[in-house]
């Protein structure tokens, strides 16, 4: 990802630059986007994707019993 140091001084650059990421309304299409962000209870600190207790495995596991 490429470093950016602008510095913001109003809200109408962030609204500009999320805008200019925006698709035209003839390319929308039906669908569903979630984002969701892992932490352990213990300590907040963030999962990783690797280990036993990661992303990766958590996904595996869901995956095995009910793909078809």
């Amino acid at each position: 990802m490429a470093e950016n140091s602008t510095v913001i001084t109003d809200t109408s650059q962030l609204v500009d630059w999320v805008a200019a990421g925006a698709k035209p309304k003839s390319a929308w299409r039906i669908g569903t986007e979630h984002e969701k962000i892992l932490f352990h209870r213990a300590d907040f600190s963030p999962v990783a994707y690797e280990g036993e207790d990661g992303v990766g495995a958590l996904l595996q596991s869901l995956c095995l019993p009910y793909w078809r």
